[in-house]
């Protein structure tokens, strides 16, 4: 057995003896079932004001991110008009008064994107005041996957164990919110509609030893500060508004905690909603704090999207961010110069044109990464509509902007197309 094997044995079991929540997820396993209620409640597209677009400047990658309220919104894959994705968020559950909130729903969001490259930070606030939620997001640059870092910020005040943290995952592949299937699959969350498939996976590595003799030293310096075990320690497939975790969570006891939740193994045929219970939140103090790192991964099949999301983890969210970032950074080398005061802004819109072409079909550029008007059950089916769509009057426009960035070859392109 390797030194990492035994770490990692050794972390484990010190997460699980000192985490109420590790304990109570052992017991909370229901076995081989299938969630009732299909199809769920009806889709619906979320909000098309968009803070934030993003996307590989590579063709390796053929995946777009879309932010929005809080969350991440809608993903597109294998091309720039299909969505796949309704909305990825994280849910809290407040030890000491119970209450079940959502960052769409109860934190105050802002972005902070970076100048020269599509990359960007989101900071929600609870609007109680009691924590802050920081997530960074990247793209594999090889892959088609987006890893989002994830920091939780409790009040100082309080304890790691009087928070539950889940993340909640709505797909909506292949441009439709019904017809999905989803699962779990050891230590991940998979999706499929036969033709698209997604998978969710958390960072499952630790520090190395000599970090991890670090953190043990801090937890007695810290006085309770305890080591997090970054698995998904409890995972649970529904239909939305009927069996989903959220709608378990929600109509639970606010009296009991840790909150329970019905975990069931898979939803068939449907609208379907993922919710997986995240470790022991790291409340970040004087010392330090343990990043969650996700991985939502994109293929045709259940199995080269859990690859690909497994590749990027291990590549690391560092080596993916410096490499994403350095791709945009030469192209903005490729655009004009323009005044100092102008710069930044002239640089962040030339980047969001560019995200805006597809990397099959060279030369298509959409309208925008957003669907407009997405009330009512518009999303059930895969009704072709939206923005993601070439229009020949945005094409034009935005053919004409290439030129005067200086982009003449995505010009051509578009031309050709």
């Amino acid at each position: 057995m390797t030194r990492s094997t035994v770490l990692r044995a050794i972390l484990l079991t010190l997460a699980s003896l000192t985490s109420p929540i590790a304990a109570h997820a052992q017991t909370a396993s229901t076995g081989n079932n299938l969630a009732p209620g299909a199809p769920g409640k009806d889709a619906q597209w979320t909000n098309a004001g968009k803070v934030a677009v993003g996307t590989s400047n590579t063709l390796e990658s053929k995946l777009w991110f879309t932010l929005q309220g809080g969350a991440l919104t809608e993903v597109y894959y294998p091309t720039i008009d299909k969505a796949n994705v309704q909305k990825l968020e994280l849910i809290i559950v407040h030890g000491q008064t119970g209450t079940v909130e959502t960052e769409t729903r109860d934190t105050m969001s802002k972005v902070v994107a970076d100048k020269d490259s599509l990359s960007f930070t989101q900071i929600n606030t609870a609007k109680s005041g009691e924590y802050e939620i920081v997530k960074e997001y990247t793209v594999d640059p090889q892959r088609n996957v987006i890893l989002i870092r994830i920091y939780f910020r409790g009040h100082l005040k309080r304890r790691e164990n009087d928070y539950q943290v889940f993340v909640y995952y709505d797909p909506s592949l292949n441009n439709s919110g019904m017809h999905d299937t989803a699962w779990t699959r050891g230590d991940a969350l998979l999706a499929s509609d036969g033709d698209v498939s997604s998978a969710l996976v958390v960072q499952d590595s630790f520090l190395d030893l000599q970090k991890a003799i670090a953190r043990e030293r801090i937890k007695a310096q810290a006085g309770g500060y305890t080591l997090a075990n970054p698995n998904f320690s409890l995972m649970t497939n529904g239909f939305l508004g009927v069996s989903d975790g959220l709608t378990h969570l929600q109509e639970s006891s606010a009296k009991s905690f840790p909150r329970e939740i019905k975990a069931f193994d898979r939803a068939q045929d449907g609208n379907v909603v993922q919710v997986a219970e995240m470790s022991q939140p790291a409340i970040e103090r004087e010392y330090c704090c343990q990043p969650y790192t996700l991985a939502l991964g994109f293929g045709k099949t259940p199995e080269d999207a859990l690859a690909a999301s497994r590749a990027s983890l291990k590549k690391g969210f560092d080596a993916c961010e410096a490499e994403y970032k350095k791709g945009w950074q030469d192209y903005l080398k490729t655009v004009r110069r323009v005044k100092t005061k102008y710069q930044a802004q002239f640089d962040m819109a030339a980047m969001v044109l560019k995200a805006h072409e597809d990397k099959t079909f060279r030369g298509a550029m959409i309208a925008s990464l957003s669907v407009p008007w997405g009330g009512g059950a518009n999303a059930n089916e895969p009704n072709v509509g939206g923005y993601h769509l070439v229009w020949s009057r945005d094409l034009y426009q935005v053919t004409s902007a290439f030129y005067a960035l200086g982009d003449k070859a995505s010009a051509d392109r578009a031309l050709d197309y």
